[in-house]
């Protein structure tokens, strides 16, 4: 695609929100206007919401968020929400389906079966023909193998053989191509 004049888009990118308590969250007025001028704002939900008294799906580290949480990032703004990370599917595929299910607006790149996990959310704004793609290292939960992937839920690998030819296809026929990546050491 060809760039196009003097049409601009803003994003705007935020690491990793995680939060029992998100009515306690206050964002600064200069984050606020901040977050007005920009078009995209994305953030990585890291960690599916609560249902009951879930039973963690593996013995490490996991990260339930509260049921309100979807509600409290729309609500102020976030409108591409990468669910690609490793603790998408603590609490197991249900508690993915919810998370997924709580969100009313916002575009959900990176999770679901392995279509929905590796397809790239199209938009077109100010002219622009911008991509979202949202993909993490392999770890828990990561759809790394399309064997039973209808019945699999999990989120995008970075390192899948598709993810290169999939990049260079989706290119060919957008102004932009954001790819949003989740890796790295746990806390850092």
């Amino acid at each position: 695609m060809n760039h196009l004049g003097n049409n601009k888009i803003r994003v705007l990118f935020c690491g990793d929100f995680i939060s029992k308590s998100p009515q306690q969250i206050r964002l600064s007025d200069e984050f606020k206007n901040l977050m007005q001028e920009c078009h995209f704002k994305c953030l990585n939900f890291e960690g599916a919401i609560a249902l009951g008294n879930p039973i963690p799906i593996k013995g490490t580290a996991v990260l339930p968020q509260s049921k309100n949480s979807p509600e409290w990032c729309e609500k102020n703004g976030f409108n591409v929400i990468s669910l690609a990370n490793n603790h998408m599917v603590d609490y197991d595929q249900e508690a993915l389906i919810a998370t997924m299910n709580a969100f009313k607006s916002a575009m959900l790149i990176g999770a679901g079966d392995w279509d929905e996990a590796y397809q790239v959310k199209r938009v077109e704004i100010n002219g622009l023909h911008i991509g979202f793609l949202a993909l993490a290292q392999c770890e828990f939960g990561i759809l790394n193998d399309n064997w039973g992937a209808n019945n699999l839920l999990g989120s995008a690998w970075i390192n899948h053989s598709k993810v290169n030819s999939l990049i260079q296809k989706e290119k060919q026929t957008l102004d932009y191509l954001f790819v949003i990546t989740h890796a790295g050491i746990e806390y850092y």
